[in-house]
């Protein structure tokens, strides 16, 4: 069975590389050699194409170099996900490798890319936590959720992790949430009244949340009120009984 499984990895591996995915061949090729030491095809596979992997790896990092761009970090990361697994894969092998009849000796630098992985999702999670904060400042609450579910789901991979870093989530949107529903202008109100749903699905133990929706819907209220007072005072009675109405709405 493991000697099918090496075969079909080697074969994947000749596969991803004519269709220039270096490092998904690579991952291929050193798990093939992590199950199998002495396989010469896997051994031979790995010295040949390493060089290669390294200064494609360098090229496809410096076309992701945005460090505003959620869609470069999602790539860098993906990038450093392989490499770990490659490395990993490459730790549990006896080094250094040797080519048939010890025509060539092989140890990488097996140290090289640790951490980077990591580094990499951190500093893309806190770049959807801002990006989260600046969608909801644009009353924006699809795209705020979209960049939280990245943040969430792809850039951290641990349930511990998720729990850890969802509070910093909940604050950006709770500091956002304080601003509008004090504002004067309603639509700024009822979108906070919208945020504090938001907040209950991240966190459904803010159970002070549900008190500041009370006293947000009673704060739209009484704008509306103010709004069918001064409506009212103009002459402009239909608008006035709209607003009133409105405003009961929200009582």
């Amino acid at each position: 069975m493991a000697r099918t499984n090496v075969q079909k990895l080697l074969s994947s591996a000749q596969r991803l590389q004519k269709e220039g995915l270096y490092l998904e061949a690579m991952d291929s090729a050193t798990l093939a050699l992590r199950i199998d030491e002495d396989n010469r095809n896997a051994k031979d596979f790995v010295y040949r194409n390493w060089d290669n992997l390294i200064r494609q790896t360098d090229s496809y990092l410096g076309q992701f170099n945005d460090m505003e761009s959620l869609e470069h970090a999602a790539a860098r990361c993906e990038t450093y996900r392989l490499l770990e697994e490659i490395y990993n894969n490459l730790r549990e092998v006896r080094m250094p490798l040797y080519g048939p009849n010890q025509s060539w000796v092989w140890q990488p630098e097996i140290a090289y890319y640790t951490g980077h992985y990591d580094e990499e999702r951190f500093r893309a999670f806190r770049l959807a936590v801002s990006k989260t904060e600046k969608a909801l400042r644009s009353y924006d609450t699809f795209t705020a959720e979209t960049y939280i579910d990245q943040a969430l789901n792809q850039f951290l991979i641990t349930d511990n992790e998720r729990e850890t870093n969802r509070k910093e989530i909940v604050e950006r949107c709770r500091q956002v949430l304080s601003e509008m529903s004090q504002s004067q202008q309603i639509h700024q109100v009822i979108f906070a009244y919208d945020l504090c749903g938001l907040l209950l699905h991240l966190d459904s133990t803010q159970t002070d949340i549900e008190e500041e929706q009370t006293k947000i819907r009673q704060h739209i209220a009484a704008l509306y009120t103010a709004q069918a007072l001064a409506a009212e005072q103009a002459g402009d009675t239909i608008r006035a009984v709209e607003l009133r109405l409105s405003a009961e709405d929200w009582q």
